[in-house]
């Protein structure tokens, strides 16, 4: 019976899972809330007053969203690895056990 790949299974599974956290780290940000103000707004047909926001506002901001998709994106792949490293380990000394044991017996 073959092995099982852990690293073509919980690749795919992983993908989605870290861009789930990501949107979910996203949501809390000022950014997204003024992105979903602006699309009700053109939904209820209501024209927003145009200003301009200070420099250092949209740089905080864009450093919030990026950060706070980084952070739980990046989380998730260090799982992935931990996990699959550990896998990869043990798969690799249980091969090379059973192949001491073949050449010995």
């Amino acid at each position: 019976m073959k092995s099982m790949n852990w690293k073509y299974v919980l690749f795919p599974i992983t993908f989605v899972l870290s861009i789930l956290a990501g949107f979910w780290g996203v949501s809390g940000t000022d950014l997204y809330q003024v992105f979903l103000r602006d699309i009700s707004l053109q939904k209820a047909d209501i024209m927003r007053v145009p200003y301009q926001i200070p420099f250092t506002t949209q740089l905080f901001s864009a450093a919030e969203f990026l950060v706070a998709f980084i952070i739980p994106c990046g989380l998730v792949w260090l799982v992935y690895f931990i996990i699959t490293r550990l896998l990869t380990k043990r798969l690799h000394v249980r091969k090379l056990s059973h192949s001491k044991e073949n050449t010995t017996s």
